[in-house]
């Protein structure tokens, strides 16, 4: 299989990175910001009408520009002739944070109901998915929530920064108890996978990849610390209330329809990787 990851350089192609280094049976092809820039079409269209993949993963995303965002996704739909299936990396913040409901489903999108926050990132994600609705495609969006784990931007990510906190301080804070359907970065390559082997045509063009349950920040981090070797007491939060807020998705669609149960790597283990990762590239 021949694999083209967009974005090597992110926090889920650097993973993709280390993923196919383990495995026979691919040719993969990575691309960053110096080898194409993503946003202008003829660039990455002569790149993919040359290597002609079986499997395109765009994993690249701005989180300062809506207009590079636009740029990268019309720069897709000129390279779907040249391609098998393509994956893109959706969020649940395409939804609108003012909608969240638990576990929403693929059909809970509301054309008619942008963001109201105006985040450049939560606009450009909402704009693509409405675009990608009406484009009949290979393109396929697959929403995530809490998406975590080695790689990350660990200054402004809840699980990494308090292991990084842990680790040079012996203590940890949030500041309110919202709950997220957190998914470990191992488990959104498994389906990944799973998608790119199955022989049949995907019914949907969206599929909410992500667990189904949304964990409370507060026990999120009692796992994380107590595998770390600490206490609660380590940690601060300065309302341990939960909150209203609940992000997070429904994955039956996706789930029926490749008979893939969505894997949930314990937090504990994945706070072992995260930490052997930070001590060796950060610390």
């Amino acid at each position: 299989m021949k694999v083209l990851v967009a974005g090597s350089k992110s926090f889920l192609g650097q993973n993709l990175r280390r993923y196919y280094s383990d495995r026979s049976g691919f040719t993969v092809k990575y691309l960053s910001r110096e080898d194409c820039d993503l946003s202008v079409s003829k660039e990455l269209l002569s790149i993919v009408k040359s290597y002609q993949p079986d499997l395109l993963i765009h994993t690249a995303v701005s989180l300062t520009s809506v207009d590079n965002n636009l740029r990268m996704y019309m720069a897709l739909e000129r390279a779907t002739l040249y391609c098998g299936k393509i994956v893109m990396i959706g969020s649940g913040a395409e939804y609108g944070h003012q909608r969240y409901r638990p576990a929403m489903p693929e059909s809970f999108f509301d054309p008619i109901s942008p963001p109201d926050n105006g985040h450049p990132y939560h606009l450009s994600k909402y704009l693509i998915s409405r675009i990608h609705q009406s484009s009949p495609q290979n393109i396929y969006n697959f929403r995530v929530f809490g998406l975590y784990g080695p790689y990350e931007d660990y200054k402004r990510r809840l699980i990494s920064s308090n292991i990084l906190s842990f680790m040079h301080h012996g203590k940890m804070t949030v500041s309110a108890n919202h709950a997220f359907d957190y998914l470990y970065v191992d488990d959104l390559i498994a389906a990944i996978a799973t998608f790119a082997d199955s022989a049949h045509t995907p019914k949907a063009s969206t599929y909410n990849v992500c667990t189904g349950r949304a964990d409370r920040f507060l026990d999120i981090l009692s796992q994380v610390v107590e595998v770390l070797g600490g206490t609660t007491k380590a940690i601060s939060i300065d309302n341990p209330m939960p909150t209203d807020y609940i992000y997070s998705g429904n994955p039956s669609l996706f789930e029926s329809e490749f008979d893939h149960k969505i894997e949930r790597t314990s937090y504990g283990e994945a706070t072992l990787a995260i930490r052997d990762w930070l001590g060796a590239s950060i610390l």
